[in-house]
């Protein structure tokens, strides 16, 4: 129950530094180096570990994608301060870890300039790949894992895409035609 507990506290001052770090990167930089100094202060609002923490995980990490840690971590905290079903922390930390390397990618992939929405991890990852199979290459290969994604682990077939996509786009007047249709209504023998 501590240790769940401890997860999701985590898990929640991660959330608060990796936002405070989006918002404050440019200024805090600068107080990267100086950890030791007190009289140094970062903007982040965990201050200066918020900004390192946030800095490794963001900018030399994977970065928007870091937002997946909190996530798991706080998921699992939640597993174990409740005492929910454990048997599926693995594979949903297998899902995450995949979910997280693939935005990175993903944002590396369509934002090259950006290096702090994909971290240096996307950004390299998406310059290897761009070298062995080209760009159409690349985006094949992310399309390819997104409909993994989608298939496996949401469970979507063709037909039930088609069925949403059916109840979807349905049009309003179309059911209150097909509920005067299948109305039943009594009849009068006499």
């Amino acid at each position: 129950v501590l240790f769940g507990g401890g997860l999701m506290m985590v898990a929640l001052l991660l959330c608060i530094a990796f936002t405070s770090y989006l918002i404050n990167w440019k200024t805090d930089y600068s107080t990267l180096d100086a950890f030791t100094d007190k009289t140094v202060i970062a903007k982040n609002l965990l201050n200066k570990l918020g900004a390192i923490v946030s800095h490794y995980f963001i900018y030399h990490g994977v970065g928007l994608a870091a937002i997946f840690f909190p996530y798991l971590l706080g998921l699992t905290g939640y597993k174990l301060f409740f005492g929910n079903k454990e048997n599926k922390l693995v594979s949903t930390w297998a899902w995450g870890i995949l979910h997280l390397v693939w935005l990175s990618i993903a944002l590396g992939y369509f934002f090259p300039a950006e290096s702090l929405l994909s971290g240096i991890v996307g950004y390299e990852i998406n310059i290897f790949l761009n070298s062995y199979i080209g760009g159409v290459g690349v985006f094949t290969s992310l399309a390819f894992f997104f409909l993994c994604f989608i298939v496996i682990e949401l469970g979507w077939t063709p037909e039930k895409t088609k069925l949403w996509l059916a109840s979807t786009f349905q049009s309003k007047d179309e059911t209150k035609d097909e509920e005067i249709l299948t109305a039943s209504v009594p009849l009068d023998v006499k």
